[in-house]
């Protein structure tokens, strides 16, 4: 639940100490003691703490989150680690609390790449009706224009016990998946 908040607080840290250190090394230039410039910008700090880190949230939100487009797996990186590594194709819509997204990949893959799971931490795969998979289709998905082929085999992947977790939609005849992960 804090992943959101972990990245801008570090930023934010960095941000005012490095101000803590240019005041006691400008505070003698300025005709001010050291220590003196050290605890007033370290009280001013502690005070600006959640203004600062909120602002540093919306400056990288737009960098860390949105629509994002791959030719492979590899290309999107370790930041989304829910993805088979044959995946190509990747349209990716990150959030704070996980990300969705579509991608290729034959099924033998996808086959090979869910045995890399402990048999224990998930079910699947279920063959499913269209009705079935219209149901568990996340609403959202809709909104990126992604509807589920007739043929949709689900894919429920491993579990945390925060309920932390993926999906995965998985269409034989098309070879397109869709994923759903949602972390805390």
């Amino acid at each position: 639940m804090c992943y959101p908040f972990v990245l801008p607080a570090q930023v934010t840290f960095l941000l005012l100490v490095l101000s803590v250190i240019v005041a006691i090394l400008v505070a003698p230039k300025a005709g001010a003691r050291r220590w003196a410039a050290g605890v007033a910008t370290g009280l001013v700090g502690v005070f600006l703490f959640v203004p600062t880190c909120i602002g540093v949230g919306f400056a990288l939100d737009p960098i860390r989150y949105g629509e994002f487009h791959y030719a492979t797996a590899k290309e999107a990186g370790e930041r989304h680690g829910r993805l088979p590594p044959q995946a190509v194709d990747i349209t990716l819509h990150a959030y704070a609390s996980g990300h969705d997204a579509r991608f290729t990949i034959d099924e033998d893959d996808l086959r090979e790449w869910w045995r890399t799971f402990p048999p224990s931490t998930y079910s699947g795969p279920q063959p499913s009706t269209p009705e079935a998979v219209a149901e568990s289709l996340p609403s959202h998905f809709g909104r990126y224009g992604w509807t589920p082929p007739r043929d949709t085999v689900v894919f429920e992947g491993p579990r945390a016990a925060n309920a932390a977790g993926f999906t995965i939609w998985y269409s034989p005849s098309e070879r397109v998946a869709y994923l759903s992960a949602a972390y805390w």
